[in-house]
């Protein structure tokens, strides 16, 4: 009985070391699990765990690019957005300035026209349309030169006559930029629904 235990003990022990140089052979591709039965039996599992494959489109991605880098054809089309949005206000304040500065222009001219009755009624009148005019050469002139230039163009267009200058001077510029960015202009200046559906 006695031999019998021996030789199942020297049986396990090289079933042992040969299982132990098979698994340092191999390459490891997993996690092993040890259990231990009674005083020497110990069994060994090997827990195969294989990576995920990864596509090649993915692995050109990461190898490649920068995740965390936006795309450049967003970054392009943010930017041409941002340069039509800023033709847009143009456009807007232009108009507003060219039809304001209108209704002031007929003012004075039926002012100086009316008969002396009228003539202080219509100088009146055209008071709050030449504010108008200065207010919208200030937004006007604010977009298209900065602030140095924009406050000298605003206290020149408190003259009178001069404020002609300046708005014909502010009008063309705002041309110059609408143009640029392959818009039409008109005489009452640029179509705002042509420019906002290139948005």
């Amino acid at each position: 009985m006695l031999q019998l235990r021996l030789l199942v003990w020297q049986l396990l022990c090289s079933h042992q070391e040969m299982h132990n140089q098979y698994i340092n052979d191999r390459p490891q591709k997993g996690l092993r699990a040890e259990k231990q039965w009674g005083s020497g039996s110990i069994a060994i599992v090997e827990l195969p765990i294989e990576p995920a494959p990864i596509g090649s489109l993915m692995e050109k991605r990461m190898n490649n690019e920068n995740l965390y880098e936006a795309p450049a054809s967003n970054l392009a089309n943010n930017n041409e957005n941002a340069d039509i949005s800023n033709v847009l206000i143009i456009a807007k304040r232009q108009k507003a300035l060219l039809f304001t500065f209108l209704a002031y222009f007929l003012i004075a001219g039926f002012s100086g026209a009316a008969s002396p009755e009228l003539k202080p009624l219509m100088q009146l009148a055209g008071l709050p349309l030449m504010l108008a005019v200065v207010i919208f050469t200030a937004r006007l002139t604010l977009r298209l030169y900065g602030k140095v230039v924009a406050i000298i163009m605003i206290i020149l267009s408190i003259i009178p006559l001069v404020n002609l200058i300046i708005v014909l001077v502010a009008n063309s510029k705002a041309n110059k930029t609408i143009k640029s960015r392959g818009f039409r202009v008109g005489l009452g200046g640029a179509s705002i629904k042509e420019i906002e559906s290139s948005i």
